[in-house]
């Protein structure tokens, strides 16, 4: 709640201090940012209204439903308990039923505060520094962008990951790697999740092996961390086996359903076809 509220620019908080109402009489505009979980709410109404559920039914399991709209399954709970707070789901102990069709389905702009605030601040880098040049402290940022010092925290490391900042420890802070004065879009590795998944469901069958790590960072241009994060979720989901040895790798176990209507996928480079 606290989270929301300083995003909100309501209220500020500074560590050892304690949190405090802030003071907007600066003239700061304060952008309405979409959260993740407010854009897998609509998804999942979409879903309801699509699908024709009726009054008393019973949706899919949560991780069916997590594979049908290509969220992660943590996200989809944290959504469908937000739709049970507003009366349109019920939770019973054999899942989640249809409490009403009577909703609007709103058509908000896909991409959360986060990786908003982290374009905001690649941008700033644009304009202003070169490679080599040192970016403001988080908390001078989280002032310059109204959002909390914890989002330009998670926005610093989408903007690490992608290679345009380099962060460092102490005195040394975090410096400016690349400038290209172009619009570099960060990578993340939910997206990148999404990304394999689609390209199972499309290029492989069960037993499988998925090209290497060093294949997938190479089509991504992400680092082989990231890589191994989406890999390592889609293992915990049952989608992939990691195999050692000789003639280990990577296996496909099950095929996910991809639901491209929510998310748009990345692009993909011509040679990433040609890898398996």
């Amino acid at each position: 709640m606290y989270r929301t509220l300083e995003d909100k620019g309501l209220i500020e908080s500074r560590q050892k201090i304690g949190s405090y109402i802030k003071d907007n009489t600066s003239g700061k505009n304060i952008e309405k940012l979409t959260s993740k979980r407010e854009v897998v709410c609509e998804e999942i109404k979409k879903y309801i209204t699509e699908n024709k559920y009726k009054q008393g039914e019973y949706l899919v399991s949560v991780r069916k439903l997590s594979e049908i709209i290509s969220v992660p399954f943590a996200t989809v709970m944290v959504s469908l308990n937000r739709l049970v707070s507003e009366g349109i789901i019920e939770k019973k102990p054999n899942g989640f039923l249809v409490k009403t069709v009577d909703f609007e389905v709103m058509n908000l702009e896909q991409q959360t505060l986060t990786e908003k605030i982290a374009e905001h601040i690649n941008r700033y880098i644009k304009k202003n520094l070169k490679p080599g040049d040192k970016l403001p402290s988080n908390n001078a940022m989280a002032d310059m962008f109204n959002v909390s010092v914890k989002t330009i925290h998670d926005a610093v490391k989408i903007l690490s990951v992608a290679g345009i900042i380099k962060t460092r420890r102490g005195y040394y802070g975090t410096v400016v790697t690349r400038n290209d004065k172009e619009d570099n879009v960060p990578y993340y590795y939910e997206q990148v999740e999404q990304s394999i998944k689609k390209y199972i469901a499309e290029n492989s069958k069960v037993g499988d092996k998925l090209p290497s790590i060093k294949n997938f960072v190479e089509v991504f241009n992400v680092s082989a961390k990231t890589i191994k994060n989406a890999l390592d979720n889609l293992e915990a989901d049952g989608y992939i086996n990691f195999v050692r040895g000789k003639y280990g790798g990577t296996f496909v176990l099950n095929i996910p359903t991809v639901y491209e209507k929510g998310y748009t996928w990345l692009a993909l480079s011509p040679e990433f076809e040609q890898m398996n």
